[in-house]
């Protein structure tokens, strides 16, 4: 109220600027959903490449000690599969395989890219649930050709006289 007993209000000044808050709030919402948006697409091409680079090493540890020409051509064959190339792949002697994988994937903003992973992966000891394992190197039938592997662990057969010893009694 002003000295002479009458209202006097403000017509306009802050009218519509709750409006201009709001579009300035969904556009902020919009830029971060946006960006977590390229992130995750970013993020989810990495986990391909490096999927398709854990598959081609496992696929390469299978055939290690046939060859590694062969065992090489396979992990291309599976990384090919997967929408990548082998860049590197080396086996050593004692089995182990390293593969290298790339990746041309087109993110949001930065156009074409090219993701790279690496793996490594080696032989692979098969044992069946009741704890033998094979070493005759293909199917068996029975006990025969396998060894366990469980002798020393507690609560497992033949623990109670070789508690402290760690070397597998032979089923047979």
């Amino acid at each position: 109220m002003n000295g002479t007993g009458m209202d006097v209000t403000r017509k306009g000044g802050d009218r519509g600027s709750a409006t201009i808050w709001t579009v300035a709030l969904m556009a902020l919402v919009f830029a971060v959903a946006m960006a977590v948006a390229f992130a995750g697409t970013a993020r989810v091409a990495r986990h391909r490449a490096q999927g398709a680079a854990d598959l081609s090493a496992l696929a390469a540890a299978r055939l290690a000690f046939v060859g590694s020409d062969r065992s090489c051509a396979e992990a291309a064959s599976i990384a090919t599969k997967n929408g990548s190339a082998v860049t590197r792949c080396s086996v050593g002697d004692d089995g182990i395989v390293e593969i290298e994988v790339a990746m041309k994937v087109v993110l949001p903003l930065k156009g074409r890219v090219v993701m790279a992973a690496r793996a490594r992966a080696g032989p692979v000891h098969v044992t069946d649930p009741d704890g033998w394992q094979r070493n005759d190197g293909g199917e068996s039938t029975g006990a025969a050709g396998r060894t366990r592997t469980d002798a020393g662990r507690p609560g497992m057969a033949g623990d109670e006289e070789s508690a402290g010893e760690k070397e597998p009694l032979t089923a047979g």
